[in-house]
């Protein structure tokens, strides 16, 4: 996998367990700088004092905020961040198209959480790319460029 040593992560997760190993796993594998927080205040307090990611990754089953509402939170703050859900929920599965970036199940080995990262990033790279040449994409075309936000990795 490429390394993508400026893109920074912001991962959400209230296990601490899981965030620390996701965090370190992903920063090894990736090179992407993690900023891991324990749920929605603090991930949304990183939004809203400046911080900038690339991509979230958020667990679906928080105390408080769920991951849902989470990222509905996160599109009004930050509506060009792609974020995605991760968990081991049975509710992951009712989780419609469109609402997530992809719905990783953790049930999952990690490499497919890693890899939707990855698809996310280059999908990113890429509309940047984009942008800075001066090509504006076309309304609607986000299924052809790897954007679609209703994929399902997992």
């Amino acid at each position: 996998m490429s390394h993508h040593s400026t893109e920074r992560l912001l991962l959400v997760d209230d296990d601490p367990l899981m965030r620390r190993t996701a965090k370190r796993v992903i920063e090894r594998r990736l090179g992407v700088r993690v900023t891991a927080v324990g749920g929605a205040d603090d991930a949304l307090a990183q939004i809203r004092g400046g911080e900038r990611f690339d991509v979230a990754v958020v667990d679906l089953e928080m105390p408080g905020v769920d991951g849902l509402a989470l990222l509905d939170r996160l599109r009004r703050l930050a509506p060009d961040l792609p974020a995605g859900l991760w968990s081991g929920s049975d509710r992951l599965h009712e989780v419609g198209p469109g609402s997530a970036a992809f719905l990783v199940a953790k049930t999952q080995p990690i490499g497919d959480l890693l890899l939707a990262v990855e698809l996310v990033l280059e999908a990113e790279a890429g509309r940047t790319a984009l942008r800075r040449s001066g090509v504006v994409p076309r309304p609607g075309r986000a299924s052809e460029d790897g954007g679609n936000g209703g994929s399902r990795c997992g």
